[in-house]
């Protein structure tokens, strides 16, 4: 681009351009949602912890696999570790144990979130989070998109109005990129606990609208 200084001195006027921001928010009803699940067993020693975590993880496999409702699910391998704790008497870390553990995921349908996680608490397993997500082909990116490009046009238009200028043509368009942040919700453990024990009261997780958010950034001429 052609600088105030350089172009008064071959005597051309230099171009006069807007650059504006255009933004788009819009909630989504979720078409599924994520389950992050753990089981972690404790035992003197590597075996009792192993097949302690073992069998929780054999019925939490046999529920997900088992559910109509559970689209996919993805479990980690069963890890073992010793457990260590700061012993402030000999300054030193001291073993207590040994821990079983294994994560995963399961996708499950927006209706059958709540009986999944019953039945995965039901195996002993436990719940971290359900994030609610929708399909990267949803229909309303493409409108949130469009939404935060005629954003930035009335944007431009105001700028060039309180100017007294004549809004131009566009010189350049970039998106950064759309967000769709998934509200992610912790399970209480103490909600599992009493679940788990059979207590009359269930464990439920409301359903969360999914944001979608989307900025670009325009560039036009004025004269």
């Amino acid at each position: 681009m052609v600088t105030k200084e350089a172009a008064s001195a071959v005597g051309v006027t230099p171009e006069a351009v807007l650059n504006v921001r255009g933004n788009s928010h819009r909630d989504v009803e979720p078409d599924f949602a994520v389950i992050s699940v753990e089981v972690s067993e404790r035992g003197p020693n590597a075996r009792d912890a192993s097949s302690a975590a073992q069998l929780i993880a054999d019925s939490l496999r046999e529920v997900l696999n088992a559910s109509d409702g559970v689209r996919e699910s993805n479990l980690s391998r069963l890890r073992v570790d010793e457990t260590l704790d700061w012993d402030q008497a000999t300054n030193r870390q001291i073993p207590t144990g040994w821990q079983a553990q294994l994560f995963g995921t399961a996708t499950v349908e927006v209706g059958d979130v709540n009986e999944v996680i019953a039945e995965i608490i039901e195996s002993g397993a436990r719940i971290s989070t359900c994030e609610w997500r929708i399909e990267r082909t949803h229909p309303e990116y493409r409108i949130v998109r469009s939404e935060a490009v005629k954003d930035a046009l009335h944007a431009a238009h105001d700028f060039a109005s309180a100017l007294g200028r004549d809004l131009g043509d566009l010189v350049s368009l970039s998106d950064p990129g759309l967000s769709s942040s998934t509200a992610g919700i912790l399970v209480h453990a103490a909600k599992q606990a009493e679940y788990a024990g059979g207590a009359e009261s269930s464990v439920e997780v409301d359903q969360q609208p999914v944001p979608i958010d989307a900025s670009v950034e325009a560039t036009f001429r004025v004269s």
